[in-house]
This record gives C-alpha cells, sequence and structure tokens, in this order.
C-alpha cells in the first residue's frame, strides 16, 4: 500500500471519528465536556462526577487517536504539494502538523483540569483561559494551513479544486463557528468537508 493511500486511511478515519465525537451522547446536556463543570456552570453529585469523569476519559481517547490520524493525513497532504511547491508544501506541513499538537496539548490541559477540579472542587480561571488560548489557536493554525493547502492543491483535479474552495472560501464560515458558538456547526462541517475531500485527494495520488 502507497504512503498517499496510508494518509487517506488516515483521513478517512478522522472523519468517521468527527462523527463519534460529535454523536456522543453526553451526560447533563454539556455543550463542551468540562466548561459547565469547571467553571461552575453545573454543580454534580458525587455519582455525576464519577459518570463525568468516565465519559471524559472516553473523550480525550477518542479525540486522541483523532488526533493521529489527523497527522497522518496532513503529512500526505503536505507531501503532494512538496512535489509541485517546496517550500509551500513545508509550510503545510509545519503549520498543519503544529494545530493537532496544540490539540493534544489541550487535551491535557483540560484534563489536568479536571484531575484538580476532582480534589478540590476549584478551577483557576487563569488556566482555563489558557486552555482556550490554546484551543483557539489549534483551530485557527488549521484553517491557515487549510488555506494555504487549497492554494497547493487546486491544479490537482477536481477534489484538488474541491480543497482548494474548503480552505480559501470555506474557512469563511468556519471562523465565524469558532467566535460564533451559535454557529460552531459550520466549523464542525468544515472539518468534515476538508477530510472527506481530503480522503479522494490522497487516494487518487500517486507516489
Amino acid at each position: 500500500m502507497s504512503a498517499y493511500k496510508i494518509s487517506a486511511i488516515g483521513a478517512a478515519i478522522s472523519f468517521l471519528l468527527l462523527i463519534v465525537l460529535a454523536v456522543l451522547p453526553w451526560p447533563f446536556g454539556f455543550e463542551f465536556p468540562g466548561d459547565a463543570v469547571l467553571t461552575g456552570t453545573v454543580s454534580l453529585t458525587a455519582k455525576e462526577m464519577s459518570s463525568f469523569k468516565e465519559y471524559f476519559r472516553l473523550f480525550l481517547f477518542i479525540d486522541t487517536v483523532f488526533i493521529v490520524f489527523w497527522m497522518v493525513a496532513w503529512i500526505g497532504i503536505g507531501s503532494i504539494i512538496t512535489k509541485k511547491s517546496p517550500i509551500l508544501g513545508i509550510a503545510v506541513l509545519v503549520i498543519g502538523l503544529a494545530a493537532p499538537i496544540l490539540d493534544f496539548t489541550e487535551n491535557e490541559l483540560i484534563h489536568s483540569a479536571v484531575q484538580r477540579f476532582t480534589v478540590d472542587q476549584k478551577t483557576d480561571p487563569q488556566y482555563l483561559m489558557v486552555w482556550d488560548v490554546v484551543r483557539q489557536l489549534s483551530y485557527l493554525l488549521t484553517y491557515s494551513a487549510g488555506a494555504l493547502a487549497g492554494l497547493g492543491l487546486w491544479v490537482n483535479g477536481r477534489w484538488g479544486r474541491a480543497m482548494g474552495v474548503i480552505g480559501l472560501v470555506g474557512v469563511i464560515p468556519a471562523l465565524a463557528g469558532l467566535f460564533y458558538p451559535e454557529l460552531y456547526a459550520l466549523s464542525f462541517l468544515w472539518y468534515l468537508a476538508w477530510f472527506g475531500s481530503g480522503f479522494m485527494v490522497l487516494w487518487k495520488a500517486e507516489d
């Protein structure tokens, strides 16, 4: 199996895991795991806290697997672009891989916050602020890498052009979803479209 097809499988698994994360039946009506509890918006009983921690560990496990395959997909996309434009391809690789690394860092930060919270029922607001900055930076780096990749993939057939539209035009509503919580679905759909079209580009690529 070629390296590009391995990356294509990474994109496909990332696509599927995003859907899993989206439909994961979180208890207590959480929109994002951890926020409501750690900020004191929702108060949990001891039994509910135990359930929350179990769901939280499951979420982090799935998200960590997603991050690994996300990186596999980005390596393939960057490699395709590097063949035609080395500088652009390297930029896509560096920025594209920095995003999932930050996502992993974000997971570690929120996991640490939950661990501390279960001990003393308190969370440092500044700690959560750092977590939120890392989270948003991860999104911004992904969109930036997507836009750069869109430039490099424009000549790679119809699926390359599709990724170009997603990376260069689709990033606008995706950014709106990042800054306006009520529009978050747009950011989620951007990721699905990116990995879906990325699978097709990578699967059809030749070594």
